[in-house]
């Protein structure tokens, strides 16, 4: 019972993240219009990018809400692909700032920015133990 209930409660989440996802594509088609297509070089790429990533997330987010929703198998394999690879973006980021900065990173870390970086790799991590579950793995088998 409280299986079903914390599917339906990532699943909510991932519905959340699909609506700013949405929202997100929609200010960025408005505000760059058709004149995106006739940027040339890296610039259109970097365009391009920033439109096609909103548009990709909000796909796979309202997959993911869907399958949560109506216990479909390979929603939890999505979720887990999903996860593993922000948690990856998330793990370059740091390491990437690490390696840049050196140790004044650590000194410039408050208390803020290391809660929300504990909340950030949280909402990751979360989703991909509760899929892992066994329970959850016998309830999501349509």
């Amino acid at each position: 019972m409280i299986t079903r209930w914390l599917l339906r409660i990532i699943a909510a989440v991932y519905a959340m993240a699909a609506i700013v996802h949405l929202l997100w594509f929609l200010s960025v088609a408005f505000y760059a219009g058709p004149g995106i297509f006739h940027q040339s070089g890296l610039k259109r790429l970097f365009l391009l990018g920033y439109v096609v990533f909103p548009f990709a997330n909000l796909a796979v987010c309202s997959l993911i809400a869907y399958a949560f929703v109506a216990y479909r198998r390979w929603g939890r394999y999505l979720a887990i692909s999903y996860n593993v690879l922000g948690l990856a973006a998330v793990s370059l980021v740091y390491t990437d700032t690490l390696s840049s900065q050196g140790i004044s990173f650590f000194r410039q870390l408050t208390k803020a920015s290391v809660l929300v970086s504990i909340a950030i790799v949280t909402v990751i991590v979360v989703p991909i133990l509760l899929c892992v579950r066994r329970d959850v793995r016998e309830l999501m088998v349509k």
